[in-house]
Parts: structure tokens; sequence; C-alpha cells
């Protein structure tokens, strides 16, 4: 996550906020309280999802179809730029969009959301 912070900030136009650098682990809504004290344009939740079965490998992206989908650009356009990106750069299996609003982080974000499961 690190190398990810540091790949885009490589760009001015970008300031990055990390909710978390170490191990401490901020509760869901310090989280999105974050994202959203921030007023952040882009919000970008990222985990390692892990499963007994090989069968549901892959990269999948998480996301909010409330959210904004009356804008261009809204958390499935940002969630299905985020999945093109990743399977080409990881060249992992794409496990696909899912519209998630249970979801504490996805639920919370009044701007683009995007929760990632790498592989």
């Amino acid at each position: 996550m690190l190398y990810l912070k540091e790949l885009l900030e490589t760009n001015t136009d970008i300031k990055v906020f990390c909710t978390r650098t170490e191990d401490v682990y901020p509760t869901l809504q310090e989280r999105a309280d974050l994202a959203l004290g921030m007023e952040a344009d882009l919000f970008i939740s990222w985990h390692c999802n892990a499963s007994d079965s090989t069968k549901r490998s892959g990269t999948q992206i998480i996301y909010n179809a409330e959210q904004g989908k009356e804008d261009a650009f809204n958390s499935k356009a940002f969630a299905q730029l985020c999945l093109d990106n990743l399977l080409s750069a990881l060249e992992t299996k794409s496990r696909g969009l899912s519209d998630r609003q249970d979801l504490h982080i996805v639920r919370r974000a009044t701007m683009p959301v995007a929760l990632i499961e790498t592989a």
C-alpha cells in the first residue's frame, strides 16, 4: 500500500491520505470519517482477500451503485477503472464488480469508492 501511495504522489496534482501506514487498526467508522473529513474526491479501500478454495481466486472490486449514479464518473465507473487496470497489472482472474451497500465503508462514502479485493 505504501508503494501505491508513493506512486500516486509522483503526480503533484494528487494528494494522498492513508487511513493507516503502520500496524494500527482504525475502526471502519474512523476510516470512513477520515475520507469524509478530508473531503476526498476518491476513496480506495485495499484488501487482500483470502479463501480456502482456489476456485475463488481473482480480483474483485466492490462499489456502491447508489453513490453518484446520476454522475458520469461515479462509484461504478471508478470501480471499473480500478478493475481494468489491476487485471492488466496483476494478470489475475477477474471476479468482476460487486454492488454491495451492506459494507460500512462502501455505504458511508459520499465520493466514488472502490473496495479492492486484490487476489
